[in-house]
């Protein structure tokens, strides 16, 4: 009888291939790993000091400029500088503005205070000041140097965009740009020709000869005649 032989048995090994849900898995924390440290390293944007808006900001010494940009209909026609100025500073300051190829212009800014660039008059708490650009050198659409000086932190230069009148919110300060500015101290308005009338006329309801001048006159002439 013959005695039949033990068959092998072969120990079962696992793949080393890791299964799809565990690769995925270690995908997943590889990756998370991968932007923990992108983020402990990186700044983060919305903690950058940027200006939200179509401007642009600078600041020079205690002063700080936000939404600097000019308006203009064309390329070397005259334009309009809008922004805002902000004095942090405890003493009141003057900034001097001169956009590229223009005059410069100067704008007292009060401690603690803000002035609106391109406004008509005070808003609130805020005051305003006009500063017109007489020959714009660049197309809307580019960019335009403006020179910020003030007396303690000298002279930055910054690159502020040129805008026309696409952005509806622009319009009417655009339109502002053919107007004349308003001079201090504008004479008042003449008067109209009813209340017009001859220094030598009395006015209405004035007696001709209140004091009765004319009648002691005539009396005095009496008196010397009958003597």
């Amino acid at each position: 009888m013959t005695t039949p032989r033990p068959r092998a048995v072969r120990p079962t090994t696992r793949s080393a291939t890791p299964s799809r849900p565990r690769r995925l898995a270690v995908l997943a924390v590889a990756s998370a790993a991968l932007l923990a440290g992108c983020s402990a390293t990186n700044q983060i944007t919305t903690v950058d000091d940027y200006p939200p808006s179509d401007g642009v900001a600078i600041t020079v010494d205690e002063v700080r400029a936000l939404n600097l940009l000019v308006l203009a209909e064309e390329e070397g026609g005259a334009g309009l500088l809008v922004g805002a100025l902000t004095n942090n500073s405890g003493e009141d300051t003057t900034v001097t503005l001169a956009v590229d190829g223009a005059e410069p212009v100067e704008v007292d800014v009060p401690s603690s205070g803000t002035v609106l660039l391109g406004g008509e008059g005070s808003v609130g708490r805020y005051g305003a000041a006009d500063v017109r650009v007489a020959s714009v050198a660049t197309v809307p659409g580019g960019l335009t140097d403006v020179t910020v000086s003030t007396p303690a932190g000298g002279s930055s230069v910054v690159q502020v965009p040129v805008l026309d009148g696409t952005l509806p919110e622009y319009a009417p300060l655009l339109a502002r740009i053919g107007e004349t500015p308003t001079p201090s101290g504008t004479p008042s308005a003449s008067p109209t020709p009813g209340e017009t009338q001859e220094a030598s006329e009395p006015q209405q309801g004035q007696d001709a000869d209140p004091e009765g001048e004319q009648d002691r006159g005539e009396g005095d002439q009496t008196d010397g005649t009958d003597g």
